[in-house]
Order: structure tokens, then C-alpha cells, then sequence
């Protein structure tokens, strides 16, 4: 068979359609990815003007719950061994509370494989953060908390040890409850 001046055999039309279907899919998954992100800027934006600032790298495909909660009910899961730990049992409550750098530093040396642990929470990082939330104290207009339904810390596990070094676990703050 001839179509404008090529030949195309039985085999070739369906490659053709497999992959103008193959293109077809690629451009409706893009469609998807960007229908996906305006949402979650819309949503990031909508908590913007209530005065919250949502962090970019959760999902947000659905609007977070914004509830109270005594720090002493926040927990975190350990990407070390997968435990569930109270605030006063991680690392860098340990180390603000004892001052012991080692005990941070080992925290650290346990995380050396996982690449952001290292650029994001040296503990030259962590003592600044430490400076600017005493200075400060913790607005969740410059970056909420956000938990899990099971009121574990999904981001800002050393905001909440900072600040239940200082305030203690009945102390209470607004977090972003992601489902």
C-alpha cells in the first residue's frame, strides 16, 4: 500500500499505531503531571492566604487537616529501624538536651547513606536552625509541621525537638495532618 509517496506494509501500520498510541499515553501522563502540580500549587497557595506555608516536597493531592497537638503526642518513625520513637528519644533531642555532639554526629554517620540527611542536617545546620527557633520560636507561616494520622512526622522532626527542649511535651502547636 502507497500513502503519499511511501509504502507501508501490513506490519508497519501497526507499528505506526502502536506508536502513535505510545505518544498518545506520554502526552496524557504529561497532561496528568501538570493537571497534578497546578492542583498542588493551588492547594499550597490556598493555605498560603490562611496564613501556613506547606512544604513542596509532600504530596498534596488532597488538602491537609491544620489541628493543634501537645508535642508529647508527636512521634517519629526511625528511617534507621523502622521504630517508633517519642520526641525525647531522637537524636538531636538527645544532643540539645546533653549538649554531646557525638550523639548527633553518630546520628549522622547512621544516615551517611542517605544523601539529604547529610546535605540538609549537618550540625552546623541544626545548631542554626537551633539559634533561629529560640530567636523566633515556631510560626507555621514559615513552614508548618506536617504529621501522618497516626501523628507521625512526615517534616519537621528537628523543629519539634527544638521546641520541646524548650517549651516541654504539654506545649502546643498547629501542624499539617497529611492523609
Amino acid at each position: 500500500m502507497r500513502f503519499l509517496g511511501i509504502s507501508f506494509t501490513f506490519n508497519s501500520k501497526r507499528k505506526i499505531l502502536k506508536d502513535i498510541l505510545k505518544k498518545e499515553r506520554m502526552l496524557e501522563d504529561k497532561i496528568d503531571n501538570i493537571r497534578n502540580m497546578l492542583e498542588k500549587q493551588n492547594i499550597i497557595a490556598m493555605y498560603k492566604e490562611r496564613g501556613f506555608s506547606l512544604p513542596w516536597d509532600v504530596d498534596w493531592s488532597l488538602p491537609p487537616d491544620i489541628i493543634r497537638i501537645k508535642l508529647k503526642d508527636i512521634k517519629w518513625k526511625s528511617w534507621i529501624d523502622g521504630n517508633v520513637y517519642s520526641l525525647d528519644e531522637t537524636f538531636p533531642y538527645k544532643y540539645m538536651k546533653s549538649g554531646d555532639k557525638k550523639i548527633y554526629l553518630d546520628y549522622m554517620e547512621k544516615g551517611k547513606n542517605l544523601k539529604t540527611a547529610q546535605e540538609w542536617w549537618s550540625i552546623e545546620r541544626f545548631d542554626d536552625l537551633i539559634q533561629k527557633v529560640k530567636k523566633e520560636d515556631y510560626s507555621p507561616q514559615n513552614g508548618i509541621i506536617v504529621i501522618d494520622k497516626n501523628n507521625c512526622l512526615l517534616d519537621g522532626q528537628h523543629r519539634c525537638c527544638i521546641l520541646y527542649s524548650m517549651h516541654g511535651g504539654d506545649y502546643e502547636i498547629l501542624v499539617a495532618v497529611k492523609d
